[in-house]
């Protein structure tokens, strides 16, 4: 064996003993140190992915359930505000837009008076506008199935969470369906019939009474996400 053959031989157990030891015991031993402690060192069985952690490849325990809890949270606001924000504007702006019958003044459900701008009764200075009052009518329906992300999402982090019995989380629920059945059996067909159907302009202020409801249960349900009363761990 030459020089050069133990020269890489001794390269490659350094290089071992810096692997799968600490840097530190290794140059305590070369350095001729009291053993006692080395010794005791070498023989304490070391944990699962020791190597890992030293190396910085181990993530902390329980990492991938709030790393679920982060995702789900994220869905949960971002569908909120998108999905559920977007169906109550539509809502509340679709009594403006949306068209009256003819001969009927804006405002009124007592029949037609003149306009002093010379137009016919019911175009109220240009701020009807049919095709607006029917995008908002299809926002409404898109974001409103859309917006079945929101519970589904919260319903499951609360579950992950541990959280279903507390009762924020059961007033937020129960505000909830209380909107969405509002949302399918009041609103919705009440902007179909208003675009099909127009009249005098009654039916377009219960919309806004039913649009001002709507918008006051998710206002509230916000407040509960944020105030949460009730939650066992008080944060």
């Amino acid at each position: 064996m030459g020089v050069k053959d133990v020269a890489d031989a001794a390269d490659m157990a350094v290089s071992t003993l810096f692997t799968y030891f600490p840097r530190r015991v290794v140059i305590a031993a070369a350095r001729g140190l009291p053993t006692r402690r080395l010794v005791k060192h070498f023989r304490t069985p070391q944990p699962s992915g020791w190597l890992k952690h030293r190396l910085g490849f181990s993530q902390p325990e329980g990492w991938k359930e709030r790393s679920l809890e982060h995702v789900l949270l994220s869905l949960h606001v971002l569908a909120s505000i998108v999905f559920v924000g977007g169906s109550a504007v539509a809502t509340s702006l679709f009594p403006r837009y949306a068209p009256v019958a003819a001969g009927v003044a804006v405002g009124t459900a007592t029949g037609p008076r003149p306009s002093d701008s010379g137009k016919e009764p019911g175009e109220d200075s240009g701020e009807r506008n049919q095709a607006a009052a029917v995008v908002l009518h299809r926002i409404t329906r898109v974001y409103s199935l859309l917006g079945l992300v929101v519970p589904v999402a919260g319903i499951t982090l609360a579950n992950v969470q541990g959280r279903m019995g507390e009762i924020w989380i059961i007033v937020s629920m129960t505000l909830t369906a209380v909107a969405g059945g509002l949302l399918v059996t009041q609103i919705y067909p009440r902007l179909r019939d208003a675009l099909s159907k127009p009249d005098d302009g009654r039916q377009l202020r219960t919309l806004s009474m039913l649009a001002g409801i709507y918008n006051l249960m998710w206002a509230i349900v916000v407040v509960l996400m944020i105030v949460r009363p009730g939650s066992g761990s008080g944060v």
